[in-house]
């Protein structure tokens, strides 16, 4: 049986993290309604956006290696 590679483990624990700070994000956007709401709104969705360009970075890294 193949083992797969450790990185690819990373980049699905890294997509989940994606995925559900994307949707923490919408569910913010529409029934949040403090007073930070476009702050947390925004905080979120960079966070989000930081994971997803961690994992292309370590699919982009480990793309000629397997």
């Amino acid at each position: 049986m193949k083992q797969r590679p450790r990185h690819l483990r990373l980049r699905n624990v890294l997509n989940i993290i994606f995925m559900l700070l994307a949707v923490a994000t919408v569910l913010v956007f529409f029934f949040y309604k403090g007073q930070n709401r476009q702050f947390a709104i925004f905080t979120i969705g960079s966070v989000a956006v930081m994971v997803k360009l961690a994992e292309v970075m370590i699919r982009i890294t480990y793309r000629n290696r397997d």
